[in-house]
């Protein structure tokens, strides 16, 4: 099992998906059709739902806490933590190893 989660929570991983989303997906359609950066702002709004319910139950008695999502959404997490001066990621290799 630590070896399965350690494969898929890698910034490798979490790079290339988050790179598929910008150039890829967001490309798609004609100069008059933006579907495919809808498609990646519904994502984006996804994430930031997500990181939403994870800060309003963030409170002075969480010193830690574990937030398993998929790598999609760990990709996108990665900059809202990074912006978030309240929070500090720590890689799951530091917490498994």
């Amino acid at each position: 099992m630590k070896e399965l989660l350690l494969f898929f929570n890698n910034k490798e991983l979490e790079d290339r998906l988050n790179t598929g989303y910008i150039s890829l997906f967001n490309r798609i359609g004609s100069k008059e059709d933006f579907s495919g950066a809808y498609f990646v702002s519904e994502r984006t709004k996804r994430n930031l739902y997500m990181y939403s319910l994870i800060q309003k139950q963030l409170n002075k008695e969480n010193e830690r806490i574990v937030v398993i999502v998929g790598g999609q959404h760990s990709a996108g997490f990665r900059d809202f933590i990074r912006d978030d001066k309240n929070v500090e990621r720590i890689e799951l290799e530091e917490i498994l190893n």
